[in-house]
């Protein structure tokens, strides 16, 4: 990137190293966890780490106190403040599994199909999955579909499709 004047970022979700720093010399964890470690010593124009509760922020601080990159550290994306409400005691939705997600294989929704599968083969249940999300990769959801069909879970698997911010928070509820 230097060579052609192109500016190079770097995106990483967190990272295990700073509690690994907190135990190994640094020389070591560099050696053991290169994939780790080298994004944050790399030339690079700009780095991203996502809190998932790792200390990504406090880890750059550890490896590259002196880095000439601009770092950026991003909070986690959910409003625990908005999402924050009082649970009603609503025994009929006490049985509800609430999948929240875009309908991609990344978010792999089949795991929750196949948990209601094998609830079903242990006992009958009134378990439900409500699947909520756009629908982002349409050759996935039709494999769900199948998948549900085929194991004759139709009244136990729905799709409530795309619901906004305000009525996804009611959802939780």
């Amino acid at each position: 990137s230097v060579f052609i004047s192109i500016n190079f970022v770097n995106g990483m979700y967190g990272s295990f190293l700073y509690y690994r720093l907190q135990q190994k010399c640094k020389s070591y964890i560099a050696f053991r966890y290169y994939r780790q470690y080298l994004p944050f010593i790399i030339k690079k124009n700009f780095l991203v780490v996502t809190n998932d509760g790792t200390r990504g922020d406090e880890l750059k601080q550890l490896i590259s106190k002196k880095s000439k990159y601009n770092f950026q550290f991003l909070l986690n994306g959910v409003d625990k403040d908005f999402y924050s409400i009082e649970i009603e005691n609503d025994k009929s939705l006490n049985n509800v599994l609430l999948y929240a997600a875009r309908i991609d294989e990344w978010k792999n929704q089949e795991f929750a199909i196949e948990t209601i599968i094998e609830l079903e083969k242990i006992a009958s249940t009134n378990f439900e999955l409500h699947i909520v999300g756009t629908i982002y990769n349409q050759e996935y959801w039709e494999k769900l579909k199948q998948i549900v069909k085929t194991n004759n879970i139709d009244k136990k698997v729905k799709y409530i499709g795309t619901l906004n911010k305000t009525n996804l928070r009611n959802y939780y509820k």
